[in-house]
């Protein structure tokens, strides 16, 4: 039987207990006036409430707050697009705006990003990258690109792009092989996660910050969604610069309700955290 399921089955029933003990000493309740079938009848409607409540608690949420330092962390699902304010975006390292399912995956938040907002006018959007990127620290180039853009920036760079008053931070995540073959690595991802709360938290504004579950779509980190929205969470918490006045909104995409449960992750760090 599930654990939590006995956790809570227990509690319940330590409760109920605690209150009827209370009862029968305040009126002096004689339980010997109570039949055999009364007691079986009261056994059985204490055994349903506690069953109930049980199964309320151990029942997957559609949203947790979580508690770090300044502020709250909100996690829910839902659809990123549909949120205002600041809205983050994971890019590749050159900020590319090719979205053939080769350089951009269609299916990528970098992908329904420019998709969605700038399809038709791609000349806006790489004027307005290139724009934000002058002045910015560059990286060694590891191999000749012969297409697309070839200046990368070390991971965790960003940028804002201002559209329809959102503020869409682009954040430079993902790194290129020889082959164009876009990945992540364990040993970058700190690295992206500093940077990005670094720039939002000099961003200092109050509004809402808005974010998907950042890595989930990269094979090199061989993780599953849980693991990666847990280490994402532990990279925050080890983040020195945290404090955003409004606090964080993390989305995760409805279509990974069976890949993600928030009750687990609001149960492992409820002990972390505060500790």
């Amino acid at each position: 039987m599930n654990k939590k399921f006995i956790r809570f089955f227990i509690e319940a029933f330590g409760t109920l207990a605690s209150v009827a003990t209370l009862i029968a000493f305040i009126y002096k309740w004689d339980t010997s006036t109570i039949s055999s079938c009364g007691s079986f009848l009261l056994g059985m409607v204490i055994i349903v409430v506690c069953s109930f409540y049980a199964i309320y608690q151990t029942q997957p949420k559609n949203k947790i707050v979580l508690s770090i330092r300044d502020f709250r962390i909100h996690i829910s699902f839902g659809d990123l697009f549909a949120k205002k304010g600041v809205v983050v975006i994971p890019v590749n390292e050159y900020f590319d705006t090719i979205v053939d399912d080769h350089i951009i995956a269609h299916k990528t938040i970098h992908g329904q990003f420019i998709d969605k907002y700038f399809a038709n006018d791609i000349a806006t959007l790489d004027a307005m990258i290139s724009r934000e990127l002058q002045g910015k620290p560059t990286a060694a180039p590891r191999y000749q690109r012969n297409h697309a853009k070839v200046t990368p920036y070390p991971v965790g760079t960003c940028i804002d792009i201002v559209y329809n008053g959102v503020t869409y931070v682009l954040f430079a995540l993902t790194k290129f092989n020889e082959e164009d073959v876009a990945y992540l690595e364990k040993k970058y991802f700190g690295d992206a996660i500093r940077g990005l709360m670094s720039h939002l938290h000099d961003m200092n504004n109050d509004r809402a910050v808005y974010m998907p579950v950042i890595g989930t779509g990269m094979s090199k980190l061989q993780r599953s969604h849980q693991r990666v929205l847990t280490y994402f969470l532990d990279c925050i918490d080890f983040t020195n610069e945290s404090s955003l006045p409004a606090g964080l909104n993390i989305v995760v995409y409805e279509g990974d309700k069976d890949k993600v449960n928030l009750s687990l992750v609001e149960e492992y760090f409820e002990g972390t955290l505060s500790k």
